[in-house]
C-alpha cells in the first residue's frame, strides 16, 4: 500500500500541555523497557542517583536540541524540524538505532532530495540490520544509488548493473529492473528489503544489544520530554 511522504505540519498550540503529556507517555515507555530487563533493575537503580539523573537530563536535552537544530537546516523550518524529529524519535524507540544515527541519516537523504516515507525508513533499517551495518552507512549507500552511484550497495550484498536507461538490482534470488531515476531506485531497494531482509530490525531489537538500545532511547525520550516541559536541570 502506498504511503504518503512525511508531512511536517504541526500546531504550536498548548505546547506545555503537549510536553507534559509526552513526559507521561515516555515514562510509560521507560517502565516497559525496564520490565523487559528485570535482571538489570538493581544496577540501573544504583546508577540513577540524583546527580546522574540531573547530568543526563542536561546532556540529553543539549544533544537533542543540537540534533533538532541540524534538522532545521535540512527541512527548512523549525516547524518542519519539530515534526521530523518526532517521527525520528518514534522510529528510533522502536528499533535498535540511536536517534543521533537516524537524524544524521535523515539529513543525508534529504540533502540528496530524498524525502523517505516511514515505510522506506523501516525497509532501510531492515537492510542495515540484516547486513550488520549502521543505519547511516545504509543511508549513504541509498543516497549514492539515487544519483546513479552503486558501489556502496555492494557492502550490503546488493549488486547493480546498468543497461541503457535501466538499472537491475540483485540480491540472492531476487532481481528488480527499474528505470534509472531516484524514485524507481528507492522503490526497487524497498522491495528487495521487504523480500530479502524482512524482520531483520525486529530480530536485532530482540537481542540484548537491542534491548539496551531501546531502554536508552526510552530514558532519553523521557529526559527530553521533561526538558520540553520546562523542567530542565540547568
Amino acid at each position: 500500500m502506498a504511503q504518503g511522504r512525511i508531512q511536517y505540519e504541526i500546531t504550536a498550540k498548548d505546547r506545555s500541555a503537549a510536553a507534559l503529556k509526552a513526559v507521561r507517555g515516555n515514562l510509560g515507555q521507560v517502565e516497559t523497557a525496564v520490565g523487559s530487563l528485570t535482571k538489570l533493575l538493581a544496577p540501573l537503580a544504583a546508577a540513577f542517583s540524583v546527580g546522574v539523573i540531573g547530568s543526563n537530563l542536561v546532556r540529553t536535552n543539549r544533544e537533542f536540541q543540537s540534533l533538532k537544530a541540524s534538522l532545521v537546516t535540512f527541512t527548512g523550518s523549525v516547524e518542519n524540524a519539530d515534526r521530523a524529529f518526532g517521527i525520528i524519535r518514534k522510529f528510533a524507540s522502536d528499533t535498535p538505532f540511536a536517534v543521533s544515527d537516524v537524524v544524521s541519516s535523515f539529513n543525508i537523504l534529504i540533502a540528496r532530495g530524498i524525502n523517505p516515507t516511514v515505510g522506506e525508513l523501516k525497509a532501510f533499517g531492515d537492510i542495515a540490520s540484516g547486513s550488520g551495518k549502521s543505519f547511516q552507512q545504509l543511508a549513504e549507500a541509498v543516497a549514492d544509488a539515487a544519483v546513479g552511484e552503486f558501489e556502496r550497495l555492494k557492502e550490503f550484498g546488493i549488486k547493480a548493473s546498468k543497461e541503457n536507461d535501466k538499472i537491475t538490482f540483485a540480491f540472492g534470488n531476487t532481481t528488480k529492473t527499474v528505470t534509472n531515476d531516484a524514485a524507481s531506485i528507492l522503490g526497487a531497494l524497498t522491495e528487495i528489503a521487504e523480500v530479502q531482509f524482512a524482520g531483520a530490525t525486529e530480530r536485532q531489537a530482540q537481542t540484548l544489544n537491542g534491548a539496551f538500545s531501546n531502554l536508552g532511547d526510552a530514558v532519553d525520550n523521557l529526559f527530553f520530554s521533561i526538558g520540553e516541559a520546562g523542567l530542565s536541570a540547568e
